[in-house]
């Protein structure tokens, strides 16, 4: 392909047919998604899953990392997420929508954003993990770690 077409917008706007052959189209293989909403899926006894996409706040950025906990401790699953790509076209701008987002986990819609300014989550660059780990004696330290950038660490009191 990269010498019938060495750039993208050799190809922008052209039909699948005028790109690969008919012999290409028929030995591939098609896939189709269904959705690209950041979600949470729930396991049943059975083995069945359910999928719930997250709020429409966590939708804005990609999401690369996530780690689970009780960060207000009323017993119910909380999220934290961490994301950003920079590494796109020019043309289409950075997907860098995200300073890190915190869910709390109820039972009614399944997860609330929690603003920066009462969460106090505020991360920059392109994370991709996160990690909890115990610190202190009744505290666990959240590490976020980011391309090409410096780790960031917020400590959370285990009440």
């Amino acid at each position: 392909m990269k010498d019938r077409f060495p750039t993208n917008a050799d190809y922008a706007g052209m039909k699948i047919h005028d790109i690969f052959t008919s012999e290409q189209l028929n030995n591939s293989l098609e896939n189709r998604a269904y959705t690209f909403a950041s979600s949470v899926f729930y396991g049943s006894a059975t083995g069945v899953f359910t999928i719930q996409a997250l709020p429409a706040d966590a939708q804005f950025s990609p999401v690369y990392a996530i780690e689970s906990g009780d960060y207000n401790a009323d017993d119910k699953k909380d999220l934290l997420l961490g994301g950003n790509l920079y590494g796109i076209n020019p043309l289409f701008g950075r997907y860098d929508a995200s300073s890190g987002m915190l869910l709390y986990g109820n039972d009614i819609s399944g997860f609330v954003p929690i603003f920066l300014t009462v969460s106090g989550l505020h991360l920059t660059g392109q994370v991709r993990d996160v990690v909890s780990v115990p610190y202190r004696q009744h505290s666990q330290a959240i590490i976020f770690l980011k391309n090409d950038d410096k780790i960031q660490v917020y400590t959370v009191a285990n009440k």
